[in-house]
């Protein structure tokens, strides 16, 4: 094999290897040039928009939102002591949760909880929802059945209208033998028992469904707490049997009617009236019903309210299972200056719901505060006052020449925090009155104290500001660069722009012909700056006054032309060997 193939194969097989090594270097190189420093993130997700959807006899879907990804949990529980559904996964802004194998008819206290990768735990206030009945369950021990005492009074009317008027009972329970004295005192008696059991039915609180089923079975009903008797529904039926006189059956059927309406009316909000009390960021609603019932509270903002659907609120507050008569809910985590629908729900304990109308309220906004205010320049004809405020405002000064009383007006419409004015026109060596007015976005209003100055020479040079630089590169054979500086002064002002290239220089500065007019905002545009390279520059400035002033200095690297990675692998090539070039 001839000499010159092997020293071919072997400059290949170096070529080959430079390949891969430069290529590695430059990648090595390169990349953490596109890697950017990760801020430590110490704040928790925000939750938002949290709601209860599809309540089943057991089961319902909690839904809600963060500003940022995060995992989703929701504690739960019938008493606030909560247990536990958890989806670990850091990777949603909107969180579904389903609660399963809940218990029907129940009320669960729940609350949602995310936290971000970090760590960071966002956790929202209680909340609570209530499990559909479940058709075949029975409410005992303190709870009414509506279809059961339904059943009663509607058995006990069918017994005063299937009462007989002609003839009398030959023999009565022996009960009713004891009270003897004659046909009035009979139909009194009667009377009297009937409607002790009528009240029975419309006032006991604590019935045993059970206990009325083997009740009716043994001929008894157990009657309530106290020195309350048995009262035996067959001496019942008797008794009804036995009534003859019609104005006696009338008072039974009124009383029977009444009892029912009493006990089957739901509880009513008194003249469907709710007191609200506002603040910023809380509502507390208060009201009264004729009945026992709990206190409930359906919200939604004014953008999540739909009149239309048949569940139209978002949420709800309250308390579940205190029964009362006057009622008030405290709702807080509400958004200052926003308008709420709300409806009041008081359920008493036959499950009957009373419910008001759809109302608003409107939470009160945050009032502007005027922070940090004094007059931070004085001149010959001018004057500059700067503030700060809690919340952005536009803002108005209000200034007065105080020798001849005359008032004029400097606005600004923009809503900000950080608020500076400059009064024009005004008279050299005369003392003014200003006093600043603020207004938020929201239409809250307030004023400053009313300050007092008088216009003196000129002694303060001009301010410089918001130094800015942008340069452009436009590729060809000598890779020109345009770079444009910007800045402002806070009163008109001359300026001139100085600049060298590199750190530090021994040779005096380069600069720009000086600016002819007077003015607060100014432009250079310099041309001759070399790609790649570093400059210092700074800007020196003088008012109508001759005030001189120079700003600090600023430093700034031009751009060059992007190489991609093909270029650098040939550069080093050409680096490492440098026959390639020929």
């Amino acid at each position: 094999m001839p000499k010159t193939l092997y020293i071919n194969i072997a400059i290949f097989i170096g070529i080959i290897i430079s390949v891969f090594f430069v290529g590695m270097l430059a990648i090595t190189n390169l990349g953490p040039l596109t890697v950017a420093a990760e801020e430590d993130d110490v704040l928790p997700p925000q939750l938002f928009n949290i709601k209860i959807g599809n309540v089943s006899s057991t089961s319902t879907i909690i839904t809600w939102e963060t500003d940022e990804l995060a995992d989703s949990l929701v504690n739960f529980g019938l008493n606030k002591n909560y247990g536990i559904v958890r989806e670990p996964r850091f990777d949603k802004l909107k969180h579904e949760v389903i609660l399963e194998e809940l218990l029907s008819g129940s009320t669960y206290y729940f609350r949602v909880t995310s936290a971000d990768e970090k760590g960071n735990q966002g956790i929202s206030s209680d909340h609570f929802f209530i499990t559909a009945e479940d058709e075949q369950s029975l409410l005992t021990g303190g709870e009414y059945e509506t279809s059961a005492i339904e059943e009663m009074i509607e058995e006990v009317l069918d017994m005063v209208n299937q009462i007989s008027t002609g003839e009398e009972m030959d023999e009565v329970d022996g009960r009713l033998d004891d009270k003897g004295g004659g046909e009035e005192r009979y139909f009194d008696g009667a009377l009297g028992e009937i409607l002790d059991m009528l009240k029975l039915i419309a006032s006991e609180e604590n019935i045993d469904l059970e206990e009325i089923e083997r009740g009716k079975e043994e001929g008894r009903l157990e009657g309530g707490e106290g020195d309350m008797e048995y009262v035996s529904l067959k001496e019942v039926l008797e008794l009804l049997d036995s009534i003859h006189h019609e104005e006696s059956l009338e008072i039974i059927e009124q009383e029977v009617k009444d009892k029912a309406e009493e006990i089957l009316e739901p509880p009513a909000i008194i003249l469907d009236y709710a007191d609200v009390e506002i603040g910023i960021d809380y509502a507390i609603i208060s009201w009264e019903t004729d009945k026992e019932a709990n206190s409930i509270v359906a919200l939604a903002e004014e953008d999540d309210y739909d009149g239309e659907a048949e569940n139209p609120y978002v949420w709800k507050e309250g308390e579940p299972d205190e029964f009362v008569l006057e009622h008030s809910v405290y709702v807080n985590g509400l958004r200052p200056a926003t308008t709420y629908h709300f409806q009041v729900q008081s359920k008493s304990a036959l499950d009957l719901t009373g419910k008001s109308t759809d109302k608003t309220f409107r939470t009160k906004s945050i009032a502007p505060e005027i922070y940090n205010l004094q007059i931070i320049k004085i001149e010959e004809e001018a004057a500059t006052i700067r503030w700060t405020t809690n919340v952005p405002c536009s803002s108005i000064v209000e200034y007065t020449n105080l020798n001849n009383s005359d008032t004029k007006l400097e606005g600004n419409s923009s809503f900000l925090t950080a608020h500076s004015m400059r009064l024009n026109n005004l008279i050299f060596d005369t003392y003014y009155s200003a006093m600043v007015k603020v207004e938020s976005e929201d239409g809250e209003k307030t004023e400053s104290e009313i300050m007092t100055f008088i216009t003196t020479r000129d002694k303060y040079p001009p301010e410089i500001s918001q130094v800015n630089t942008e340069s452009t590169i436009y590729p060809g054979s000598d890779n020109k660069i345009q770079t444009i500086v910007s800045w402002r002064t806070d009163e008109e002002a001359m300026c001139q722009l100085f600049y060298h290239q590199g750190l530090i220089s021994l040779d005096d500065p380069f600069s720009l012909p000086s600016e002819e007019d007077y003015a607060l905002k100014h432009v250079e545009v310099v041309t001759n700056f070399l790609p790649g390279s570093v400059y210092k520059f700074w800007v020196v400035c003088k008012d109508e006054a001759d005030n001189n002033t120079k700003s600090e200095d600023f430093t700034m690297l031009t751009p060059v032309q992007e190489e991609s990675i093909i270029d650098i692998i040939i550069k080093n090539f050409e680096s490492s060997f440098g026959w390639l070039k020929k």
